[in-house]
């Protein structure tokens, strides 16, 4: 089929910068993503809060609630509209150190083909963070034990995301460079 030369320059450009069907599931996975994160969070904030905050002289307390609500929205805002683009640029970056001669929209489905799996990372992900809260804010326990308890497993969980997208990155590039 043959492109309509009499086609206003409005749709042409639309179909340029229509996103793909990949890029929208990523962008999804990755809000889902948050959002699961986003419960803990609020539950550290919440017994932080009480037990750190809520003693401190009403001014200063009011104060630092301000301030911690505030950061907690910015963040969730920023990661909500600006985490897809952080990742897609990290993704040129690396892309443009190692893998120059790969093409750049492969190289970018790789990555969005990758964001389904951080749904399902999320969700244990989320129980440890809970039970790390639960652990040292009701339970009092050592905080360099239950740190280095759970934060090994979370961090095995955040590489079981990366690691398969360097290692799918790294076989394209070799592919390419051959």
């Amino acid at each position: 089929m043959t492109e309509n030369p009499y086609e206003p320059p409005k749709s042409q450009t639309r179909l340029r910068y229509a996103e793909s069907r990949l890029k929208k599931q990523a962008r999804l996975s990755l809000r889902l993503a948050a959002t699961i994160l986003f419960l803990p969070a609020i539950y550290n904030y919440w017994e932080f809060d009480a037990q750190e905050v809520s003693p401190l002289p009403d001014d200063l307390a009011k104060l630092c609630r301000a301030v911690n609500i505030l950061g907690i929205a910015v963040s969730a805002v920023v990661i909500w509209f600006l985490g897809l683009p952080v990742l897609e640029a990290l993704a040129r970056l690396l892309r443009a150190l190692f893998a120059s001669a790969t093409d750049r929209s492969t190289w970018e489905d790789v990555l969005y083909q990758s964001m389904p799996r951080m749904i399902y990372l999320a969700v244990p992900g989320a129980a440890l963070w809970t039970f790390w809260v639960f652990a040292i804010y009701q339970r009092d326990s050592d905080f360099h034990t239950i740190s280095w308890a759970v934060g090994i497993p979370a961090h095995l969980l955040a590489a079981c995301w990366y690691v398969p997208l360097l290692h799918r990155w790294y076989r394209l590039a070799q592919t390419r460079g051959q």
